[in-house]
């Protein structure tokens, strides 16, 4: 709970930042281009052709671009580079083109201007442009995009007048370079090899980076992989160009994405449950767009995916304040193979108020979308214990649903690997087995069943693993109820069938194998529950708290005490685990310890109790308090089913807990 607190102190403040504040800035691109073709010796055909196409497409992605052609001198070669280092200060992200002949001496690499007679290594030395010189003004920003593009892996035309021993060989191109990080350094070719110069307007190299660097919704890497393919395709494997990335601010793309597209593949991470994925292509997408609340959801669905509720509820939040309208916001489930997720911002906001003004916001906007109803009613019953009135709304939601034309208005709220999986049918049983829920919670178990049969009957007509699942778990929950050990039994391992992924399913087998002694078949049911949902956010708790009241019930109570630990260090159910642990301790004789458990229990719930040596005082608030102790402690220990006639005796035959813990305190010294 305070933690809660604080978490939506911190929301409530930011809430006030401007919109502006929280959204990234446009990048600003810099880029220096440069081409050399009419070299004295060995000039080249297509350099500057090179450059000039280059330049184009740099601009064509809004790039500030300086272009250099047939630089002549050591002193102009610098200057082209000191006129772009002075500049990168005031940009997001900066580029350097090379096209021109490039040599290797030793491990250093150099760019030759075009009128200096490099006949000797030391001149190439003296008077060439070494790569690191551009490489210091890419250094300090290594948190922004810094790209060097160097397709200068030509024949060395002055090696014939090298020494032979010093020289490295005829034609063997450029060495490599570990490129600084927070950049990327690419080669026309591998180190080592030699480029093809062109025998048309542009070389094949730059063809290619050309088609690919205006490619829509393609990574960086993903554009240099591209021309890798279409280089060795077209030279038959006699040239490869590589790239080396020490890249550090997530993915980076040259050329806009399209909304529509870019969300299917935020949906396709999500459905792969490759989130983490994702949230950076979402990071990414803001960049271009900072204030779209299509993708503040989507980044919001994966904030939440991940478990960061805080940044979720702020996406959501910022979502539905640009856009109020954007109703998979308020609400999205994510159908994935086997299982369901549900997010949105009435699955993330802790405060009550907060959530139900947010369902109230999307019913009025949205009133011939079914699923808004279908939530409403949900929070009514679950939420506010108004369950009355949640067969309202719930019937709203049928109501709605009997215009076919409006089945179209829930699509926004499900992200799913089928597209036309949102139809009639899987609505109708969606909202029939919450109906079913609703029956439940008013005991009116038959007319539960009715529900969750109506729910089946819709889905064989779509067949979606997870309603049947849930609807299968919902009638097996029913006839559990009704006393019908082996219906039950039969419909929860239906229900696992649908969604083998789903521990929650096999946590209620365990617990039922554990109601009619099958004690092997319950451990088994119990630890699969834990393996199965240990990853899953806010669903690795329960079962652990299972399995150590069936660890407890059956005297295993160190096995008990193992997962109660773990508890504790989650931070869940402190409650429950302090009144178990009590207990264990008590049996153990270990009174000390568990007198200390039990204070953790009271103070836990809050009882008025200022003075732990009063054990009179203790008693006496006990007493008083006797309701709220049952009731929590039969909530604690639903080691049978939950049938009302059968929680009676929940410790088979151990007197009430009350009486329990007041023993406890008069017998403690």
């Amino acid at each position: 709970m305070y933690l809660n607190t604080i978490i939506m102190k911190k929301f409530l403040l930011l809430l006030i930042i401007p919109l502006t504040l929280l959204c990234q800035q446009d990048e600003k691109r810099l880029a220096l281009v440069i081409g050399n073709a009419n070299y004295d010796k060995g000039p080249l055909n297509n350099p500057v052709n090179d450059a000039r196409l280059i330049a184009s497409t740099l601009e064509k992605l809004d790039f500030d671009v300086i272009l250099k052609e047939n630089i002549e001198t050591f002193a102009e070669f610098k200057n082209a580079v000191f006129e772009f280092g002075d500049k990168r200060e005031f940009y997001d992200v900066a580029l350097v083109y090379y096209a021109g002949h490039g040599i290797q001496i030793g491990s250093q690499n150099y760019l030759l201007p075009t009128k200096v007679n490099f006949d000797t290594e030391k001149k190439v030395k003296f008077f060439g442009l070494n790569v690191n010189d551009i490489l210091i003004f890419l250094n300090s920003f290594t948190d922004q995009v810094n790209i060097l593009v160097l397709d200068a892996c030509r024949d060395n035309p002055f090696e014939g007048n090298w020494n032979k021993a010093r020289s490295i060989g005829k034609g063997s191109g450029l060495a490599k370079i570990s490129p600084p990080s927070g950049s990327l350094i690419a080669f026309s070719t591998d180190a080592g090899d030699t480029a093809a110069d062109g025998d048309r307007e542009n070389s094949i190299y730059c063809k290619s980076l050309s088609k690919n660097l205006l490619k829509e919704d393609i990574s960086l890497e993903q554009v240099f992989k591209n021309v890798r393919k279409e280089v060795e395709e077209i030279s038959k494997g006699e040239q490869s160009p590589v790239e080396n990335s020490k890249l550090t601010n997530g993915t980076f793309y040259f050329k806009k994405p399209k909304i529509t597209a870019s969300l299917k593949t935020i949906d396709k991470f999500i459905l792969n449950k490759d989130f983490k994925k994702g949230l950076d292509y979402c990071n990414t997408l803001l960049k271009f767009y900072p204030n779209s609340s299509k993708i503040l959801t989507k980044r919001a669905h994966l904030h939440l995916l991940l478990d960061d509720q805080f940044n979720a509820l702020i996406d959501y939040s910022t979502a539905i304040e640009i856009n109020p309208y954007q109703f998979d916001a308020y609400f999205t489930q994510i159908v994935f193979e086997n299982n369901l997720e549900d997010c949105g911002i009435i699955n993330t906001s802790a405060i009550s108020t907060l959530k139900e003004n947010y369902l109230n916001q999307w019913v009025k906007l949205d009133s011939l979308n079914a699923i808004a109803f279908q939530e409403q009613a949900r929070y009514y019953n679950w939420e506010l214990n108004k369950t009355r009135e949640s067969v309202d709304i719930i019937s709203k939601a049928l109501d709605v649903l009997d215009d076919s034309r409006n089945f179209i208005n829930s699509e926004i709220n499900y992200i799913t690997f089928e597209k036309d999986i949102i139809n009639g049918n899987y609505l109708f049983g969606t909202i029939y087995i919450n109906q079913s829920y609703i029956y439940e919670s008013l005991s009116e178990i038959d007319l539960a069943l009715k529900s969750v049969d109506m729910a089946l009957k819709y889905d064989k007509k779509h067949s979606s693993s997870s309603v049947s699942g849930w609807s299968y778990y919902q009638k097996a929950s029913l006839f559990e109820m009704k006393g019908d050990i082996k219906k039950a039994l039969k419909y929860y391992k239906v229900s696992v069938e649908k969604m083998p992924d789903e521990g929650y399913v096999y946590m209620q087998l365990g617990k039922l194998y554990n109601y009619i002694k099958n004690y092997d078949e319950a451990l088994k049911f119990f630890n699969l529950s834990i393996d199965l949902d240990k990853n899953r956010v806010g669903y690795a708790h329960l079962p652990l708290l299972r399995r150590a009241i069936f660890n407890y019930s059956n005297g295993k109570l160190y096995f008990a005490l193992e997962d109660l630990y773990k508890l504790d260090f989650l931070n869940e159910f402190e409650g429950y685990s302090a009144l178990i642990k009590f207990l264990i301790y008590k049996d153990l004789e270990v009174t000390d310890l568990a007198f200390r458990e039990l204070k953790k229990y009271l103070v836990f719930f809050d009882f008025p109790i200022k003075d732990f040596n009063d054990l009179d005082l203790i008693i006496n608030v006990i007493l008083e308090n006797e309701l709220p102790l049952k009731k929590f402690y039969f909530d604690a220990y639903p080691d049978v089913v939950s049938i009302e006639s059968q929680i009676n005796s929940p410790w088979n035959g151990k007197s009430n807990l009350n009486d329990e813990i007041i023993t406890f305190i008069k017998n403690f010294n």
